[in-house]
C-alpha cells in the first residue's frame, strides 16, 4: 500500500509541475500584441527579403525582420504601444507608417505597397594607400 501511495503522490507532483510550467508560459505571453502584414510592389506582387523594422515610439526599442518569399512579415509578443513600421527593399523607396497601435492580445495588420525608386545616392571612397607595408615585417 505504501508503494501505491508513493506512486500517486509522485504522479500528483509531476502533474502539478507540468501545470505550473504551462501557466508560467501562458502568463509570459499575456499582455502582448503583434504586427503583421504583406509587402508588395505597385502591381501587387510580393517582395521577398524586404527589411521591416518596428520601433516602439515611447521607448525606442527596435525589432527587425525580413519578409518571407511570399512577402509576409510578422512581429509577435510586442509590448502594447504605438509603433513606427518601416519597410525597405533594394530598388524601392523606403516607406514608413507611424503610430501603428499594438493592443493587448491583438494583432495589427499593416500591408505596405512599396514604390519603385531609383538609386539616389552614390558613395565614392577615395584616399591614399595605408602607411603599412604588407610585404615586410620589419619594425622601423
Amino acid at each position: 500500500m505504501n508503494d501505491r501511495h508513493a506512486v500517486v503522490v509522485r504522479r500528483f507532483f509531476h502533474v502539478w509541475i507540468v501545470m505550473f510550467c504551462a501557466s508560467t508560459a501562458a502568463l509570459a505571453q499575456a499582455g502582448r500584441g503583434g504586427i503583421n502584414g504583406l509587402i508588395t510592389d505597385p502591381s501587387g506582387a510580393a517582395i521577398p527579403t524586404a527589411k521591416i523594422t518596428a520601433v516602439d515610439l515611447a521607448t525606442g526599442v527596435m525589432h527587425s525582420t525580413v519578409t518571407t518569399a511570399r512577402g509576409f512579415y510578422s512581429f509577435v509578443s510586442l509590448a502594447p504601444a504605438n509603433y513606427r513600421v518601416t519597410a525597405s527593399a533594394n530598388g524601392f523607396e523606403t516607406t514608413v507608417r507611424d503610430k501603428v497601435p499594438v493592443s493587448v492580445d491583438q494583432v495589427s495588420e499593416v500591408n505596405i505597397a512599396l514604390h519603385v525608386g531609383a538609386a539616389s545616392e552614390v558613395v565614392t571612397v577615395t584616399g591614399a594607400s595605408d602607411l603599412t607595408e604588407l610585404s615586410n615585417s620589419t619594425v622601423g
